[in-house]
This record gives C-alpha cells, structure tokens and sequence, in this order.
C-alpha cells in the first residue's frame, strides 16, 4: 500500500489542499472465518477470524509470489466446459435431498472461469452453459481459481443468486452496491478539517488529524439494491468496489503502470469531486438466426464517471476523472488479471447476462423446465448465508497539491456497482459462424455427464 506521508512539498510555507477520499473497512463472515480460517488477497486485503475485511502492506511472502507468478502466466487456450443446467440442477437436488455434501466439479461450475456461450438444445430439451475451464486452485478459501491464470471460477451459488435475481419470473432491473455518504457525515470531516489546518502544517501531526475527522464521519451506510442480502454475490459486489476505490485514490498501487489513480491525475482546485462506478460493458450479443445459440463478447465491465453513469447529454467530467475511468475500462481485463475481485465481478455480471437473457426468451420453457426449485428462495436450493456488512469505516487520504495561501479542498470519493442488463440483451447482432466449432465440440452423450469437458484432438 502506498504511503502517503511519503511525499513532502518542496518548500515548508505553502498552504497545500488535503484530499480526503472515503475507503471502507468492511465487515463480514464466511463459513471460513467462523473456523478462523482468513482469506487473503494479493493486494493487501484480508478478512480476520472476526470478519472484518481490513486493507495491510502485503509481505513479499511465498503464497503471495506464488499467486502473483501464476496471474503473470501468459494466457493460452483452455477447454471448453459444457454443462447443462437442466442436468445439473437435478443432481444437486437430488444431493441436497439425500444429505450427501456437493462435489467440488458441480459447486464451481467444472472450473468454468470466463462464460462463452448459451445453447439451446431443442431436440434433447436441454440448456447449455459452456465456458474456458482450468483445473481448480483452492489455496485460498472463499475464491478458488484457475490453476494456470489465477482467474476466480465460476460458483453455483452466485448462478443460483443471478437466477434469483433477474431470471424466469422477475423484472430485468439494475441491481448493485452502493456505499452512502451523508450531508451530516460531509459537514463532520469539514469542521474537524477547519478547526486543526494549522496541524495539517506539521508532518508529524497529519495522520491524528485524519484519524480525527475519520471518526468525526462515523460509518457509512451499505445499500444493496434490488439484491439478496447476506450472500456471496453481494459480498463481491462490495469487495470489487471497495478495492476500486482504493485504486482510485491511490491507497493501493496500480499494478497496471498505465492505470494511475484518480488522485494523482487531479491538478486542479477548480475540479468537482467525482464518484465512480462499475457497470456492464459487452460488445453486440452474438445471436444465431433461429436463436438457439448466443454468444458473449467484450470485457464484461467498465467504470464510469458519475457523470457518465447518470448518462447526462453532453456531460462532461473534469479531466482527473475521466483520466482515470477511461484509462482502467480500457485496461480492465489486464486489471482483473491482478485483482481478482475484479474478475470476480466479471463473473457475476456474465452469470446475469446469461440468466436475463434465459428470462427474456423464455429459454427454460422452450424446452420445457421447471425452475421451480431453483427459483425459490425459501423452499428451492439453499445459497449458503455469507454476512454481508450494512456499514462502512471512513478512512482518509490526502494529495498534496501547490497552492496560493488560503487556499485549500476537500475531496470525497464514493461510487458503487450497478449492473444494468436489459441494454446488453436487447444489442444483438445475428452470426452462424461464431458458434460452428463450439457446437462441433459437443461430445456425443454429453447430456450424461454434469459437467463435461470437451476433449481436444
């Protein structure tokens, strides 16, 4: 993590502005930190054995080179997993109902980690999810990933959750995480900020200053919308846009060189603090002519500027920001490569593209199954319960920037996560071509086996 003590104005009698940006310390508990089992993140978060997700200056340790060296890896070509849902439902539930725990093959979806293709199998009455698969890394509890690219695998769980959510029977609507900040917690840090500006002078005095109007703000309040609390598809959603942030405000280093934080691109006093978010990005949705196959295209996620993201004709945000935003949408899959949050997120937004689109085109009852188990939420499957925190710790950070005398800014930070599907499931665009040699792949009997892997020849 950076050090922001670390820079010092060149001359001592410079009034400077101080950058405040919100970071949260975010509490939760998964079935690992209930065994006191603590997950970990290359990037210097971790939950502890009493559930709070916490930021730290990560040792050079040997699991962290190793985790490192593997999201280095170039990428190549992997299997393709095919799995069909019908089939896979029905052996879960027939798990379920005779006590026997799940498989690891079927709860993280074959080691699928990046979704592909939706077909439509009339003929056999199935419905086919297929994917790049790898072998199953679960080193680290909470978030098994691919053995050669590091990527999260794809968990039946948060497909369960995106089913739930904008699936058969529900409203198509945006769905997300956002963390709030009020007028009363804006004016608190404010008026700590004015009544000690003569200690923000002294080098030594700067962090009880921020630790101060840290504590003067109090947490924020965490809203879900229009998703399932206590699950771990919210959690991501979270974690994705907490880590966001610090990227943003330069907490934690770009492991990108062409991504720089958002604070250090801001030069100016005459700029608007700005808020980000993360939202779908996808390419037109591949569609055969008897739409029965459809394929995704593009990174899956993008981050906007506020202004971006209330899609305001002719908005324009300051520089800094739109730096920033544009700069890590365009480099988002090599982010992700490093931060695995971020791929997870990518994840759940492919998930929900898939179950929209199920939704949208009555795919389930074109060859007639019944969702009714999976689709309800008190007698159907049970996702396990993971807390999800309703606050968040107000941290601080600042940027020192050459100013005339009494002259000084305030910056808050915030954004969130807002997935909106019903514009990537309505942009489509009709090929054959693109699905021949995914169809061709489909091993015969296939239907047979939950999952299977395509062979290579």
């Amino acid at each position: 993590m950076l050090n922001p003590l670390a820079h010092r104005p060149t001359k001592p009698n410079f009034l400077f502005s101080i950058a405040l940006v919100l970071v949260l310390a975010i509490t939760t508990q998964t079935h690992a930190q209930r065994r006191g089992v603590a997950l970990y993140d290359p990037q210097g978060v971790f939950v502890d054995p009493d559930g709070v997700l916490k930021t730290k200056t990560v040792a050079k340790g040997k699991a962290l080179r190793l985790l490192l060296n593997k999201t280095r890896i170039i990428r190549k070509d992997h299997d393709l997993r095919y799995i069909s849902l019908p089939r896979l439902f029905a052996q879960v539930r027939k798990l379920q109902e005779a006590g026997k725990p799940i498989p690891d093959d079927i709860k993280y979806l074959g080691g699928i980690t990046k979704l592909q293709y939706l077909f439509v199998d009339s003929k056999n009455k199935d419905l086919i999810i297929v994917g790049r698969a790898e072998k199953i890394d679960k080193q680290f509890p909470g978030r098994p990933m691919g053995v050669k690219t590091g990527r999260p695998v794809l968990q039946l769980d948060d497909l369960v959750v995106a089913l739930r959510t904008v699936g058969p029977g529900k409203q198509i609507q945006p769905f997300g995480v956002n963390i709030e900040q009020t007028k009363r917690q804006q004016n608190a840090m404010v008026a700590v900020f004015n009544s000690r500006i003569a200690d923000l002078q002294i080098r030594s005095k700067r962090a009880s200053v921020f630790d101060a109007m840290a504590k003067a703000a109090g947490p924020q309040t965490v809203r879900l919308i229009n998703l399932a609390p206590d699950t771990r598809f919210a959690l991501v959603c979270l974690e994705a846009d907490y880590l966001m942030k610090r990227l943003a405000i330069g907490l934690y280093k770009s492991p990108v060189p062409a991504v720089r934080s958002y604070l250090s691109l801001r030069k100016s006093l005459n700029e608007a603090p700005n808020r980000f978010w993360f939202e779908a990005k996808y390419d037109a949705l591949l569609t055969s002519p008897d739409g029965t196959a459809f394929k995704l295209q593009g990174q899956s996620l993008q981050i906007l500027t506020q202004e971006q993201f209330q899609s305001k004709e002719n908005a324009k945000s300051d520089p800094a920001a739109d730096g920033f935003a544009s700069q890590a949408t365009k480099y988002f899959d090599d982010l992700a490569h490093f931060i695995p949050s971020f791929a997870d997120l990518a994840n759940l937004t492919d998930l929900s593209v898939f179950a929209a689109l199920i939704n949208q085109e009555n795919l389930h009852k074109k060859i007639n199954w019944n969702m009714a188990w999976v689709l309800d939420a008190k007698s159907g499957y049970p996702v396990p319960r993971v807390k999800v925190p309703t606050t968040a710790e107000t941290l601080v950070n600042y940027n020192l920037v050459r100013l005339s005398p009494r002259q000084h800014a305030i910056i808050h930070a915030a954004g969130g996560v807002l997935l909106k599907l019903n514009k990537t499931i309505r942009n489509r665009k009709s090929s054959s071509a693109d699905f021949t040699n995914a169809q061709k792949s489909i091993p015969a009997g296939w239907q047979t086996l939950v999952p299977h892997s395509a062979t290579k020849k």
